[in-house]
């Protein structure tokens, strides 16, 4: 089974954490402490890119329900309007104004 994103960063922050402290015998591989400060740069910047993406996900969430409110408001109004419209002007004249209704 494939991992979470909240498993993967877990993960790396364990990983970078045993090869800190134990980085002597590492050493001996060819691990750096440059090598583990590249993998925690690396951890910072997904950890900021993901508070992003959280932040735009919200602001995404929040502009959906206003437009789906307002389109709903603007569906009324047009409707209203329209009632209005084939009281007064013969069914003939209709298209001029969109109304493609035949009654």
């Amino acid at each position: 089974m494939a991992r979470t994103f909240s498993e993967r960063l877990y993960g790396a922050k364990l990983i970078t954490s045993g090869a800190k402290n134990d980085l002597e015998s590492l050493a001996q591989i060819g691990v750096s402490k440059e090598d583990i400060a590249e993998i925690e740069e690396q951890i910072n910047q997904v950890e900021q890119l993901n508070t992003k993406q959280e932040e735009l996900k919200a602001l995404l969430k929040t502009s959906t329900a206003e437009l789906t409110k307002n389109d709903k408001k603007l569906s009324e109004m047009t409707g209203a309007l329209k009632k209005r419209i084939k009281l007064v002007i013969p069914q003939a004249r209709w298209k001029a104004f969109g109304i493609a209704d035949k009654k």
